[in-house]
């Protein structure tokens, strides 16, 4: 972590979106994929193992 992050965090900030956009970062709009007829987001979180499930049956349907 570099100390411009370091010092943002000790001041008590918790929004590192908020810290990364005060030095110039963008927000970027990747539109969904369509998998077996679905509508995915490609970006989606995993965090519980139900959305590991979930991505592991999403990457049995893609092509090698």
């Amino acid at each position: 972590m570099g100390p411009d992050l370091q010092q943002w965090l000790e001041q008590g900030n918790h929004k590192v979106t908020a810290f990364a956009k005060q030095r110039g970062a963008v927000e970027v709009f990747f539109e969904p994929v369509k998998v077996e007829g679905k509508l995915i987001d490609p970006f989606f979180n995993i965090n519980r193992p139900e959305e590991l499930d979930q991505a592991s049956a999403l990457l049995e349907h893609q092509p090698r």
